[in-house]
């Protein structure tokens, strides 16, 4: 699961958002002991999310570290406003060595890739499109096997 606001609370188009670490949190206990094989579902949490402003902002380094340490968070999605901002947010977060994959949660292209060493995992959407982006203009979304093949053959970089 991804959640956008984990942490604080920030201004976005809808209005202020708060963080539902705590809901989050007591939600995944009481699936897991309802349901013994939910026991791998994770959270992976957004810090700073791009379509939003915080409204009293953390320093990057704690704001990751207490989406873990004290909010149990499985995964820091990681997305600047844009590639320049995201290489620096994953530059300061991986010597932490926080314990949990690091993701780019967007702006992830061929192009961009090689400039993130340190990520686990990449959200790809755009990258993968050949035409269309509903629900803007109404188009059906066309994936391009081209892209996908591109885009697996640089992230396959083990």
């Amino acid at each position: 699961v991804r959640i956008k606001v984990w942490i604080g609370a920030m201004m976005k188009a809808e209005g202020v958002i708060t963080g539902c670490a705590y809901e989050g949190i007591q939600y995944r206990a009481e699936i897991r002991a309802a349901l013994p094989s939910a026991s791998h579902i994770n959270i992976f949490t957004d810090i700073y999310d791009r379509v939003g402003v915080p409204i009293h902002p953390l320093p990057l380094p704690e704001a990751c570290r207490q989406a873990v340490t004290f909010c149990q968070s499985d995964g820091l999605v990681l997305t600047g406003m844009n590639v320049d901002d995201s290489v620096s947010m994953f530059d300061q977060i991986a010597p932490l060595k926080l314990g949990v994959p690091l993701i780019l949660g967007g702006s992830a292209t061929v192009q961009s890739v090689p400039r993130f060493p340190h990520t686990d995992h990449f959200v790809v959407h755009g990258a993968f499109i050949k035409k269309g982006l509903p629900p803007k203009n109404g188009l059906p979304v066309e994936w391009g096997n081209d892209e996908v093949r591109a885009f697996m053959q640089i992230v396959n970089r083990d």
